[in-house]
């Protein structure tokens, strides 16, 4: 079955099979609020509750609107919201 799954592999696959039970990078475009849990233990749940919905209401990306509410820098928020490394489990610093 192995032939027939890899055939399904595209290119946000970031590992696993195909897409049928992978982990996918999540494109840019998507602007997923539920990403903000990861900040939870770094700036609280409030503060991040408050994030997400501004983000959903606005249509923009956790990140930039992380950005402005908090002083972490994008960098470090790029590392903090990496779905990647958020599906492995554990906190992040």
């Amino acid at each position: 079955i192995k032939p027939f799954v890899e055939k399904t592999k595209r290119p946000e696959i970031i590992s696993g099979l195909g897409s049928f039970s992978a982990l996918s990078r999540i494109p840019k475009h998507i602007k997923n609020p539920i990403l903000v849990t990861a900040l939870n233990p770094i700036i609280g749940y409030e503060k991040a509750a408050a994030i997400a919905k501004k983000a959903y209401k606005e249509n923009r990306p956790i990140i930039d609107v992380a950005a402005e509410e908090t002083d972490i820098s994008v960098a470090r928020l790029k590392k903090l919201l990496d779905p990647a490394k958020l599906s492995k489990g554990g906190i992040s610093g």
